[in-house]
């Protein structure tokens, strides 16, 4: 083989692994792309979605305001921070569907996006549950915000009984009547709880 074919046979080939690693990059950009998060927002809230999911974002938008304007009302309070709420899909979901979780140093709220939530457990996860801990979980930022400038959170933090019992009581007995006759079982568990000598409200049937 003379050097002419050679150096013909080597530009191919380069030729056709550059064309080969831009395809692969190009096709490595469009999924990342697919996996970011999206956003929508408001003065007091930014809602994450992921593609195609954007009637649950405004779904969950008018949650929050509605969870903003409860709370405000039983417990005024001023924050410096959006809260920023995350709505996961399916693939990145790693909890039970029946979880969601805030988490007040961040002033950030996680759920699984209600159009995302399996068959089976639609019959307790419905739009009640949503709005119902939609409130829940925005509660706790604010009231945990607050006890960071007090010296009895540096020394003992939020016991339970505080921490959850007001979110509950927001949530349950200071929104809707609808929400109130599926959740006023709680009051009485956590009544007995406590009762019981008990700060956490870990127990499956008292909590989800």
């Amino acid at each position: 083989m003379n050097k002419e074919v050679m150096f013909s046979s080597l530009t191919k080939a380069i030729t056709c692994s550059i064309l080969l690693f831009l395809l692969i990059t190009n096709a490595f950009l469009v999924l990342s792309q697919s996996e970011e998060w999206l956003s929508i927002e408001d003065e007091h809230f930014i809602i994450k979605y992921k593609a195609g999911k954007e009637d649950d974002a405004k779904l969950m938008l008018e949650y929050c305001k509605f969870a903003h304007n409860v709370t405000m009302e039983v417990y005024p309070h001023e924050l410096d921070v959006k809260v920023t709420v995350y709505l996961y899909d399916n693939k990145s979901w790693t909890r039970s569907p029946y979880s969601c979780w805030a988490d007040a140093t961040k002033a950030e709220i996680h759920f699984l996006t209600p159009s995302d939530v399996p068959g089976d457990a639609r019959r307790w996860v419905d739009n009640l549950w949503y709005q119902k801990n939609v409130v829940h979980e925005y509660v706790h930022i604010p009231t945990i915000r607050d006890l960071w400038k007090t010296e009895y959170y540096y020394s003992f933090g939020a016991p339970d009984w505080f921490d959850e019992g007001i979110a509950e009581y927001i949530s349950v007995f200071c929104t809707t009547e609808e929400i109130l006759q599926k959740y006023e079982h709680y009051a009485r568990n956590m009544r007995t709880t406590v009762i019981n000598g008990s700060v956490f409200f870990e127990d499956y049937e008292l909590y989800r």
